[in-house]
């Protein structure tokens, strides 16, 4: 699992968002609850369609499925954080 996030994380950066969307979309279709997946997905969703919503979506999700104490959690906290920020003005 590890090569395919990396992969996704790759794809995201070299600004391929289509291609990382879809493969993301392939991971959570195995594990709907892969909250490393679903905070990558929220950025593709962002940064990459511009779709602040559906990122939000995603990043409650993470916030749903790990505790306090996770990086990951921390992440997503500080992403709705500066979303609804951007939204809201």
């Amino acid at each position: 699992m590890a090569t395919i996030m990396d992969k996704i994380r790759f794809l995201k950066t070299q600004r391929m968002f289509d291609k990382a969307l879809a493969l993301v979309n392939e991971v959570l279709d195995q594990d709907p609850n892969f909250a490393e997946a679903l905070y990558l997905k929220a950025h593709v969703l962002w940064e990459g369609f511009k779709n602040p919503w559906g990122a939000e979506c995603c990043f409650r999700r993470v916030l749903e499925l790990t505790e306090a104490s996770e990086p990951v959690h921390c992440w997503a906290s500080s992403c709705l954080l500066r979303i609804n920020n951007r939204v809201s003005h």
